[in-house]
C-alpha cells in the first residue's frame, strides 16, 4: 500500500479510497491533517 498522499486530495481521491478498502475517514482525517 502506497503511503504517498497528495497535497491536495480531491473528493474522487477519497471515493476511491473507500472503495480500494480504506475508511473514507481516515483520508479526509488525513488531509486535515497534512493542512
Amino acid at each position: 500500500m502506497s503511503l504517498a498522499r497528495p497535497r491536495h486530495a480531491p473528493v474522487t481521491w477519497v471515493v476511491k479510497r473507500n472503495q480500494d478498502g480504506v475508511s473514507e475517514q481516515w483520508a479526509l482525517s488525513s488531509q486535515n491533517t497534512h493542512g
